[in-house]
């Protein structure tokens, strides 16, 4: 019969062996474990609010003015 302890260990998917919850790498074979969906999604919604704001920055950014082309501010106030 297994302890309550020793169920909550998982299993590694390459080789088999058990590990600790909380284990990022098999020490047995050193398998990356726990890298699932939803670290994929988590970095996929990452991806998408950075170019959300760098496309929301670029869209409002003022227009800079041409230095060939007279302002109002440079007609009305003379040098």
């Amino acid at each position: 019969m297994t302890s309550m302890a020793e169920s909550r260990y998982k299993e590694c998917r390459h080789c088999g062996n058990r590990v600790h919850p909380r284990t990022r790498q098999c020490p047995f074979c050193g398998e990356v474990i726990g890298a699932g969906w939803f670290s994929l999604v988590g970095t996929a919604m990452l991806v998408l609010v950075v170019l959300g704001l760098l496309t929301y920055a670029a869209c409002n950014r003022t227009p800079s003015p041409s230095p060939g082309r007279a302002t109002a501010a440079s007609i009305l106030l003379p040098e």
